[in-house]
């Protein structure tokens, strides 16, 4: 413990006093309170002052050894009051009125050090060793120094004061200059009642308080979610400060439903604090909000528990419809979506399965829109409003659009980036919007992203198919961050469990994410025939809906929930008890509303259970007779939710040996989960290995951590937050995040150079059309070379209007338009015919 400093304020007295000038005091009464003039402490006359012992204890476990001051020139003055040298500003006081406003302050004092009187109740203090304040100074362990009411300058000049009750703040060793283990408990508060003159009664300190919402207003709460506002107050005390409610909340008008409640969380009870300076304490209401454009109100009756004042306070509310999204999905389509995507599948399979999971899970009265991009970009849909599953024909249509996505040209993010946001800016009438880019490879033609960036204004996030090295990873993170969004990327991606389904779950939590969801629980498997599977996940109060989703590579899983009490929903029930059941590309997805009501009781906060078997039926059977026995599944609840997890991952450099910073926020109704909750970061590392970090909670609900990544590749993180709800309740969440190191990251992002290939294609065009091998093969195929040549030639004029007039001439007389020539030449170009005599040509085996 070693040295530990406490001060103790006793025998309180007020006097009226005439402070004789200075010249006027007898030299042996310089050390009295006369001599107070001599220290600065007052100015010469009458005053009335508070007089009080000051006593300061040394209750650690080492003696507190100065020993001569003029070893310690800096920490001391000489007291002329005093006739010695004491320690500079040692001790601070001053007085605070009832409403913990400063009434008189008081002076930072000199101390001599030494042991005057044992403390009482103090177990073994040690043998009295300092004495004397010219040569040898200290405190032993269990002895206090003492200032005696009766010693210069110990009071607090009160002129004008009037009577009543205050409190005195004191600090003893105030500057540190003594050395200790802690200074934590260096100052008390004592409260003192002011009564004419003559000693002084000691109380509890006043306190004082301020209701500082008049109203409670629950203003704009989305339909079917739980919204908490505080009954605030301000408080100024040093004595612990407690709150509670009277009565109600009462309803007083309001729709159906309309009801307001109270909810149990930190803030209502304030520690006792050795400080005035302000402080909040809080009471919780309610209120679910049901349909929008419902109005209602209400009362509660609030009171402070040691005053006993109360208060009654007023309760507005109203209820917003749900906020909605609309989403433009920009999908690569260049040449390489075509390649093995390594999980059995080409890229562009990939695609098409994430994806269309995409719109077939969105919710009801959102809306998504597609383009497409190669080296050039394609509007596809525009943002069309989503409604029931069961009926809505807009989904059938986008997931039929992202299918026929086919690979080939080039890849420009940008083209697909500025397409995405000319499709986003007319839209209205939803609340929020958002672009998600899908690539797989380097942006390597006009335009790039770095072009368009300063254009996208909308929430943008990106996957990115690939390793490190294979997607631009600094120009997506640049864009998406500064948005709001996020950039995940695969990595090399394989047949194992986690790969396989690794596209889909990003697609997902990015819908989660835009739709203001959280994501429950994401675990992935295998099951086999004859196999019963269930995947425990936790909901709670909190929870307003929730979905529960499955993904198969095989469509023979069946699917069923198991609530908390045991009693197992199926499709059929949960239709019939107003839940969404829906299928879709190998999935199926169950939305309810919580409570659900499942075998007669309200279902609600506790353990649940996804329920898989392998259909016994037709399905299975014929699937089985190709030898597939197994499936593999991906079960993911999302919730709708009070209880709230974000998290985001930065990284000030791309090269090996950058420092990749995690951090999350659980919040639950916007107040942050204070020390009842833990974050724990799975991480896969770039060569395989894996790993667990743990989140400090630095701030109340706030979690951090960083690491070195000194390799290069992509470092996948899985960020599992799970504990308490402020009603108790246990709760899990759950979120995706990538990092990403590659040699040469952190090169500038690429800009649009300027285009020379019209100039180099009008060369190669030249140069190939006078070849007369190549002239025979483009008859064979019945393309005129001499009309071919003649469009090139015009179409490469430096004088465009001119080229254009020309060109216009030929082809009336031909009767055949350019883009046809193009058009053939282009269907002609990808054969692999023409790849094999353009080798032989360029081999010089083509000569006739």
């Amino acid at each position: 413990m070693g040295v530990n400093l406490v001060p103790e304020l006793r025998r309180f007295a007020v006097v009226d006093f005439d402070f004789p000038d200075a010249a006027h005091v007898p030299a042996n009464q310089k050390s009295g309170t006369a001599g107070s003039i001599l220290d600065g402490c007052v100015t010469p006359g009458m005053h009335r002052i508070l007089k009080f012992d000051f006593m300061s204890k040394n209750i650690g476990d080492t003696d507190l050894v100065i020993g001569d001051p003029k070893n310690h020139p800096s920490w001391y003055e000489y007291s002329q009051a005093h006739g010695h040298f004491h320690l500079k500003d040692y001790n601070v006081y001053a007085l605070y009125n009832a409403q913990g406003d400063e009434a008189a302050p008081g002076k930072k004092q000199g101390f001599c050090m030494v042991d005057i009187e044992p403390i009482q109740d103090f177990a073994n203090p040690g043998q009295k060793k300092f004495t004397d304040c010219v040569s040898n100074q200290g405190i032993t362990v269990g002895w206090a120094d003492v200032y005696s009411r009766e010693l210069a300058c110990q009071f607090i000049v009160i002129d004008g004061v009037p009577d009543g009750d205050y409190t005195i703040v004191a600090t003893t060793n105030a500057s540190h200059v003594v050395p200790e283990d802690t200074y934590d408990d260096n100052t008390i508060c004592v409260g003192v009642r002011l009564a004419g003159t003559g000693e002084q009664n000691i109380i509890d300190p006043p306190i004082y308080h301020a209701l500082t919402t008049p109203t409670v207003n629950f203003n704009d709460v989305p339909a079917g979610e739980t919204a908490v506002r505080p009954v605030e107050f301000e408080v100024r005390s040093c004595r612990a400060v407690s709150f509670s409610i009277v009565s109600g909340p009462t309803t007083l008008t309001g729709s159906a439903g309309t009801t307001f409640g109270t909810l149990s969380t930190p803030g209502s009870m304030l520690a006792e604090e050795h400080s005035l300076l302000p402080r909040n304490a809080f009471l919780w209401l309610t209120y679910k909000g049901t349909n929008a454009g419902d109005v209602g109100t209400g009362e509660v009756k609030v009171k402070c528990n040691e005053t006993g004042e109360e208060w009654t306070v007023p309760i507005i509310a109203n209820t917003i419809k749900r906020p909605t999204v609309a989403v433009v999905l920009a999908l690569d389509q260049s040449g390489s979506m075509g390649w093995p995507a390594g999980t059995g599948a080409n890229r562009i399979d990939v695609l098409h399965d994430a994806a269309s999971r995409f719109v077939e899970l969105a919710q009801a009265n959102n809306g998504i829109g597609l383009v497409r991009f190669d080296d050039k970009a394609y509007f596809v849909d525009a943002v069309l409003p989503l409604t029931d599953p069961s009926i809505d024909i807009n989904r059938p249509k986008l997931t039929a659009d992202i299918k026929a996505t086919m690979p080939h040209g080039a890849t420009s993010i940008g083209n697909g980036l500025e397409q995405a946001r000319t499709t986003i800016d007319p839209v209205t009438g939803y609340d929020n919007k958002a672009i998600v880019v899908f690539t797989d490879g380097l942006e390597n033609t006009y335009k790039f992203i770095k072009d368009v960036k300063d254009l996208i204004t909308n929430r943008t996030f990106a996957i990115g198919l690939g390793t490190a090295q294979q997607v631009s990873t600094s120009a997506l993170t640049a864009l998406t961050m500064g948005t709001g969004g996020y950039l995940l990327i695969s990595g090399a991606l394989s047949s194992a469990i986690d790969d396989y389904f690794r596209l889909s779950k990003y697609f997902l939590q990015i819908l989660a994410a835009v739709t203001n969801n959280n994501v429950v629980k994401d675990p992935s498997g295998y099951i086999s025939r004859g196999q019963k599977v269930r995947v425990p996940f936790r909901l709670n109060s909190s929870d307003i809906d929730a979905t529960a989703i499955l993904l198969t590579d095989l469509p023979i899983v069946d699917f069923a929930l198991e609530t908390p009490a045991g009693h197992v929903v199926g499709p059929t029930e949960a239709l019939a008890l107003g839940a969404t059941v829906a299928s879709g590309t190998n999935m199926l997805y169950y939305r309810f509303g919580l409570p659900l009501l499942g075998g007669g009781k309200p279902a609600h906060a506790g353990l649940w259970h996804a329920v898989l078997g392998i259909d016994d039926g037709e399905r299975s059977t014929s699937i089985s007779r190709i030898g597939k026995y197994t499936a593999r599944y991906n079960v993911s609840v999302h919730a709708y939710s009070n209880v709230r997890l974000s998290a985001n991952l930065t990284q000030g450099s791309f090269e090996p040996g950058a420092t990749l910073a995690l951090r999350a926020t659980l919040t639950e109704f916007g107040i942050p989960l204070i020390r009842s909750a833990q974050v724990q970061a799975e991480l896969r590392l770039p060569d395989g290995t894996q790993t667990t970090l743990s989140l400090t909670e630095v701030r109340p609900g706030v979690f951090e951590t960083d690491m070195v990544a000194s390799l290069a590749g992509v470092y996948q993180f899985h960020l599992v937050a799970s504990g308490w709800t402020h009603r108790g309740e246990a709760f899990t969440r759950e979120h995706l995040l990538t990092g990403v190191t590659v040699i040469g990251g952190n090169s500038p992002s690429p800009a649009t150079p300027t285009d020379h290939r019209g100039d180099l294609l009008c060369c190669l065009l030249d140069c190939l059309l006078k070849n007369d091998a190549l002239g025979r093969f483009l008859a064979e195929h019945h393309i005129d070379a001499a009309m071919l040549q003649q469009c090139a030639r015009m179409c490469c004029e430096k004088n465009s209007a001119t080229s254009k007039d020309e060109l216009a001439k030929i082809e009336g007389a031909e009767g055949l338009q350019t883009s046809d020539i193009l058009r053939r030449l282009g269907e002609l170009v990808s054969q692999p015919e023409f790849a094999e005599a353009l080798r032989k040509l360029v081999g010089g085996s083509g000569q006739s």
